[in-house]
């Protein structure tokens, strides 16, 4: 699957690149799916920095029909990410943890200025493996990927616009 939002966002385009790029942590209260996110790797050179955040979502929105199969540490990651000064770009991959490969996720999150108004734009790529959730029988995991694939989209494209929304929310608590 991929998706691509633009929202606007109510900063000027350093400042959000700023915020997105050294204050991300600062957004988790803003956000409803996001119990945490913590930086475990900070690396700087001219022009870029590469981080890693450890992100820890929600259970909130996990159907109770499948929340027996679904544990906290399946919904914790690592994204890797490089953002890029010049273009105000982020450029990152998804690390799942607490699984096997349960999924792949890699994208773009940039902050743009279109006139007036900045904006966040974010694409993203997905694709799940639900025979590897474990506790699922592979038979069932066939029959349940589809679903869990719409699931687990409709939470990431939620997600994205909560970025956006969630910066807002920040700028106004400011």
């Amino acid at each position: 699957m991929k998706f691509e939002i633009a929202d606007p966002i109510p900063f000027k385009a350093d400042e959000a690149y700023h915020i997105l790029r050294d204050e991300m942590s600062a957004l988790v209260p803003f956000m409803e799916d996001t119990d945490s996110i913590k930086v475990i790797k900070r690396e700087e050179a001219e022009g870029e920095v590469r981080l890693t955040n450890h992100w820890q979502a929600s259970m909130n929105k996990i159907p109770s029909a499948i929340r027996s199969f679904v544990k906290p540490e399946m919904l914790s990651w690592h994204d890797h990410v490089v953002w890029t000064d010049q273009d105000k770009t982020g450029r990152w991959e998804l690390e799942a943890l607490g699984s096997d490969k349960l999924f792949s996720c890699k994208g773009e999150t940039s902050v743009i200025e279109v006139g007036e108004e900045t904006q966040l734009k974010i694409v993203l790529e997905f694709e799940i493996y639900p025979e590897k959730v474990p506790g699922i029988p592979k038979f069932l995991a066939k029959k349940i990927g589809g679903q869990v694939e719409k699931l687990i989209g409709e939470i990431l494209s939620s997600n994205m616009r909560q970025m956006a929304q969630s910066m807002s929310r920040y700028a106004a608590s400011k």
